[in-house]
């Protein structure tokens, strides 16, 4: 836990961290508490700020103001996140844009992506920031759990990404994806 955060942390980065689960919220901020850099948030990251309910084995619902009716599948064999859909119980936690949270003037050079399915959700609450010439990720890693990898590394494609398979490198399942800036 925290791995990713130690690495770039340790050379001075300034780093925003978000994790949905208390235990490992905790435990994310105790590990990256030595770098004053790190910014560790409760919560998860989507395309609307408000509150994602974890369901109780099969959903997850966004209640954020506006989010509006939806459902979509998501990868098949995640156990918490095969639906998401308006409505819905279980825990809940807060939700985070990228755009919200980023500063207006913060350039990112490196987004880890790591979601179990709602990796969309993430790209699309940072369409700002991934836009701006002067601030966009020049790097993103991304897990790819869903049956939306095509469409998504479309998106980021024409975004003039260009998108790369990472378990090539090493033995990776699920397919971890590199994207970089085209020169």
């Amino acid at each position: 836990l925290g791995w990713t955060v130690e690495q770039v942390a340790v050379h001075g980065h300034r780093v925003y961290a978000f994790e949905p689960f208390a235990g490992n919220h905790a435990a994310l901020k105790k590990a990256v508490e030595q770098y004053p850099g790190v910014r560790v948030f409760e919560g998860a990251v989507s395309d609307v700020a408000g509150e994602v309910s974890f369901g109780g084995g099969s959903t997850v619902a966004k209640t954020a103001e506006g989010a509006g009716e939806y459902a979509k599948t998501a990868f098949a064999g995640s156990s918490s996140n095969n639906l998401i859909s308006k409505g819905g119980g279980g825990p809940k936690v807060r939700s985070y844009r990228l755009d919200d949270e980023v500063g207006d003037t913060d350039a990112v050079l490196f987004l880890k992506i790591d979601v179990q399915g709602f990796e969309m959700d993430v790209l699309k609450g940072a369409e700002k920031l991934i836009r701006d010439p002067e601030r966009r990720p020049k790097y993103i890693l991304a897990e790819f759990l869903s049956t939306q990898t095509i469409k998504l590394i479309e998106y980021l494609e024409e975004r003039d990404y260009f998108c790369f398979d990472m378990s090539i490198v090493r033995r990776h399942h699920p397919p971890l994806v590199g994207m970089m800036l085209r020169p």
